[in-house]
């Protein structure tokens, strides 16, 4: 992969530079490294970084196809779940169903809460 390549995969992410260096399990100077040329990207991080570039496209692609999504999710790290869902939190894109009882999209969600359950 050349250097170039490696901004383009960043963005399709649709993560920061931050989770993405996370994902990676390197430091964002080093990410900054790859980008630029300046180190080699070793095969095992270009291809987890693919995936997340794929994964990010992919789930999208797969919803409006008609596919389950479930199995298109399962192959994104839960990390970038959890960053995807703050992030449309934030800009307003996250909506609450139902509270009113019609079953459509009432409210805008400022926050997110996650609570920890016990497997089926």
């Amino acid at each position: 992969m050349e250097a170039k390549e490696i901004p383009e995969l960043i963005e399709k992410t649709g993560m920061t530079r931050q989770k993405v260096a996370e994902s990676l399990g390197v430091s964002v100077a080093m990410l900054r490294k790859y980008e630029h040329g300046y180190a080699p990207m070793p095969d095992v991080r270009r291809a987890t970084l693919e995936k997340l570039a794929g994964a990010a496209g992919a789930a999208s692609r797969s919803l409006d196809a008609g596919k389950a999504a479930a199995a298109v999710l399962a192959d994104v790290p839960f990390a970038a779940l959890v960053e995807e869902l703050a992030r449309r939190t934030r800009s307003g894109q996250v909506r609450e169903v139902g509270a009113d009882g019609s079953g459509r999209p009432t409210r805008s969600l400022r926050a997110v809460a996650f609570t920890d359950v016990p497997d089926d």
